[in-house]
């Protein structure tokens, strides 16, 4: 499941915070669009996690990869985050 343009939830419970981004608020121009962009990219795949710690909302701060390709840094260079 996708939250928002740099959160997901795998598991059905895990939080996983993509480290190194900031994606707007959903509420914020270019929110709803980062997460719809997202849910493009890993939607229905399998990801792989490479987490680094957990934030102050005990999310984990990670590095997400779809067949080897860094979707944190896909985002960045599209645009949908800085």
């Amino acid at each position: 499941m996708v939250v928002d343009g740099d959160t997901i939830v795998i598991g059905g419970w895990q939080r996983i915070r993509l480290s190194n981004i900031e994606a707007p608020e959903i509420d914020l121009c270019g929110g709803i669009e980062a997460k719809q962009y997202l849910e493009k990219l890993i939607l229905g795949k399998n990801v792989e996690i490479a987490a680094n710690t957990e934030d102050v909302f005990t999310r984990t701060l990670a590095l997400v990869y779809i067949n080897q390709v860094l979707v944190n840094e896909v985002l960045l260079k599209e645009g949908w985050v800085w």
